[in-house]
């Protein structure tokens, strides 16, 4: 991931290894829902929706779907039936409040300082 830049979303699969990664760029700019079967353990990966529910549909079965955040990462064990998609951040945005305020116009006196 640390060397995508832009907007990505993307599923990978190491045949080697039988793993399945998954990520999504930093702000959620690229669409992927993600699409679980709970009863037969099944994942579903897609940049509409709508591909999900139409797959439901025709096999009649239950698919919770929910948007892949932006700016994580997920692992897939291929080999375990029995394994869950595992999603972890790989950024933070750090909000801007009161308390942070003040390292932002301690970087921008820096930058100044560096340009004029």
């Amino acid at each position: 991931i640390d060397m995508l830049d832009g907007y990505f979303a993307i599923v990978l699969y190491d045949e080697s290894t039988n793993m399945l990664y998954v990520g999504r760029d930093l702000v959620g700019v690229r669409p992927l829902f993600v699409g679980h079967d709970k009863i037969n353990n099944e994942y579903y990966f897609t940049s509409e929706m709508k591909a999900i529910s139409m797959l439901e549909k025709e096999n009649n079965t239950h698919i919770e779907i929910n948007q892949f955040p932006p700016a994580s990462v997920g692992i897939l064990n291929m080999s375990d039936s029995k394994s869950e998609l595992e999603i972890s951040k790989y950024f933070e945005f750090t909000p801007y409040t009161d308390d942070t305020k003040h390292l932002f116009h301690t970087n921008l006196e820096e930058v100044k300082e560096k340009i004029c």
